[in-house]
Parts: structure tokens; C-alpha cells; sequence
């Protein structure tokens, strides 16, 4: 007959093997020393270092917004637009030892009835 566990004890042996195999420095420390006072020193390193990361983040962010915003846009519509002059060439290809160009399946696309003027 299977021995049945209460949803707690389940959580809780999920939670002592996750603090034991993070990598999480500090954390998996604390879970892996026997000692109660060792564990303790640990849980305060990792906290005091906590505390110290979201209070850097904290004025970070509150540096970043401090500053001012200024957007400054204009739009200018005009009624006729020259197009870029653009140029496909497969002239300058280089030949490879086969006999074909270097762009072989380009140059067959091209000669297929496609132009570009």
C-alpha cells in the first residue's frame, strides 16, 4: 500500500530541495549547513545583500525618471517624392569554378520575365 502525503509535506520537501540545488549564492548555502546559527548568518548575508540590490535599483530608477522629457516632432507632407535610384546587377559577379556566377539562383529568378529598371 503506497504511503499517501499531505499536500504540505510535499511542498515542503520541494521547497528544502529547491534551497539546497539553487544557485542562488547564499541561499543554497543556508540550505546546505547543518549548523541553525550557520544558516542563520547565511539568510541575513542574503537578505542584507537583497536590500541592498532593490535599494540601488530603487534610486536608479528614481534618477532615471528625474529628468525631464522634452519630444519635439514635426511632420512635413510633400505631394511628389523622388524614388532612390537603385541598381541590380549581375554583372560583377564572380565566376567559381563551375562555370556558373557566384548568385546563380538570383540571376535564374531575374531571367524568369522579372525586370528591374
Amino acid at each position: 500500500m503506497a504511503e499517501e502525503r499531505s499536500p504540505g509535506s510535499f511542498m515542503t520537501q520541494e521547497m528544502i530541495h529547491f534551497v539546497c540545488e539553487t544557485s542562488v549564492v547564499g541561499v543554497n548555502n543556508a540550505g546546505r549547513t547543518p549548523h541553525p546559527f550557520r544558516r542563520f548568518v547565511w539568510c541575513c548575508l542574503f537578505l542584507a545583500g537583497l536590500g541592498v540590490t532593490v535599494n540601488d535599483v530603487v534610486i536608479l530608477f528614481g534618477e532615471y525618471f528625474s529628468y525631464p522629457v522634452t519630444t519635439d516632432y514635426s511632420i512635413n507632407f510633400q505631394n511628389k517624392v523622388t524614388f532612390p535610384a537603385v541598381t541590380v546587377s549581375a554583372a560583377a559577379a564572380r565566376r567559381s569554378g563551375t562555370g556558373q556566377t557566384k548568385h546563380h539562383r538570383f540571376n535564374r529568378v531575374t531571367s524568369a520575365g522579372w525586370e528591374f529598371a
